[in-house]
């Protein structure tokens, strides 16, 4: 190349050549004129399961999804390579941002340097590079989420203590608190001590037992009341919490 203006050029035609040559490849020819093979397949599909596997706080799983992304890698160009890698990255970015996390590791990672993005040249340098990041936005996620959850579990644990009478599950509560629903039932156990169903049956079941000591209330009402429709199984469920039926605890009651 002679002169600016060729260097240019011939500088250019390198970068149009790279990025179709073919990813993992150790010596080549291509010619200007080649196809760089198909785009990457990046679904919002992929992209939905990534960042649920990081608000769940699983490792594996993420780690299973990137390295399923990355293999069919292979057959692509190393511009559709490098695609793939900021796909991936903009997806972390986005859990980042929704969980308003501050990570300065993890952003500098992602933003700092996208030069170096470019040199993940390899499917293991790559999947190296996403678990490192990977692990500081779970860590932070899970940080984020003792606080959060303590206030989480509150506002659930009120809202059962105020509708025990209705038909309540755990999965009614996860989407009316727009919450994962094992991430809830975790939260709950870790926080109450309890599990979901066995708070909501104290909760009627201590409330059943002031009721009994109204003698105008069938035992049928009662159960109606503290939110079972079946009157048998609701002597089932009390009898087992009190170690007496309905009738025989409201008749010791009465003595």
């Amino acid at each position: 190349m002679k002169g600016l203006k060729d260097l240019k050029r011939g500088y250019a035609s390198c970068l149009v050549s790279w990025s179709k040559s073919r990813f993992g490849s150790k010596s080549q020819i291509v010619h200007d004129g080649e196809p760089g093979g198909s785009a990457a397949d990046y679904s919002p599909e992929i992209e939905k399961q990534l960042i649920l596997a990081l608000e769940n706080c699983q490792l594996d799983s993420f780690m299973s999804i990137v390295k399923n992304t990355l293999s069919n890698q292979k057959s692509h160009s190393v511009k559709s390579h490098v695609s793939t890698i900021f796909a991936i990255l903009l997806s972390i970015d986005a859990a980042i941002r929704k969980y308003e996390l501050e990570i300065h590791d993890a952003t500098e990672m992602i933003w700092a340097n996208p030069c170096a993005i470019q040199e993940l040249d390899s499917e293991h340098l790559a999947i190296e590079y996403f678990e490192q990041l990977a692990v500081k936005v779970i860590d932070a996620i899970r940080l984020s989420r003792c606080g959060e959850g303590i206030n989480i579990v509150k506002t659930v644990r009120c809202f059962i203590d105020k509708n025990y009478a209705y038909d309540i599950s755990l999965s009614m509560l996860a989407e009316k608190f727009h919450i994962h629903l094992s991430y809830l039932s975790e939260l709950f156990k870790e926080q109450v001590g309890k599990t979901f169903k066995e708070y909501l049956t104290e909760v009627r079941m201590v409330k059943a037992e002031q009721l009994l000591r109204d003698s105008q209330l069938r035992i049928v009402d009662i159960a109606e009341l503290v939110g079972i429709a079946n009157a048998s199984y609701f002597s089932t469920v009390f009898k087992k919490h009190f170690g007496r039926s309905p009738n025989d605890y409201r008749t010791e009651r009465t003595l």
